[in-house]
């Protein structure tokens, strides 16, 4: 329950500060209060990325698996591997925080003008030709060389 406590306290931030990157431009008028609680959002996430994830977790989760489990009962079945799966968890932490790191330098020091969601899907791909992007109906992929992938029809590029 500690684990999943110190890792879930992060998302509540991270969707705050996702909430606030869509807000900032609503009907095509911009909302410098959202893109301002934005910024907040990202460096307060990456604080208490530190702070729950870096700190806390290897400070009482570790500890506690680790060395103090050990103490009170010194023949515990399957240690060495829940004990190795939290430490991998904690090197992929300390991975991800290099990332969120890079991030918040880049906005404090102004190379990225704003926060922005860079999975959004909204912007069509115009390097393709148009006859690509629109399907009338759906194409065998045996008889007309497309493929179907998720329900999305997609043109074999070989």
């Amino acid at each position: 329950i500690l684990v999943l406590f110190l890792h879930d306290v992060n998302d509540i931030l991270l969707e705050f500060t996702k909430l606030n990157v869509y807000f900032k431009n609503r009907a095509g008028v911009y909302h410098r209060l959202n893109d301002v609680a934005s910024n907040i959002g990202c460096c307060s996430f990456a604080v208490s990325w530190f702070w729950f994830r870096l700190y806390w977790f290897p400070l009482k989760v570790l500890y506690a698996t680790c060395y103090s489990s050990l103490q009170s009962v010194p023949n515990i079945p399957f240690y060495f591997f829940f004990n190795i799966l939290l430490l991998a968890l904690t090197l992929m932490n300390i991975y991800w925080f290099l990332y969120i790191l890079l991030l918040v330098l880049k906005v404090l020091t102004g190379r990225v003008a704003e926060v922005n969601d860079a999975r959004e899907y909204d912007v069509e791909d115009t390097s393709r030709p148009a006859e690509h992007k629109e399907y009338d109906h759906p194409r065998n992929s045996a008889k007309d060389g497309w493929h179907q992938r998720n329900g999305i029809i997609k043109d074999k590029w070989l």
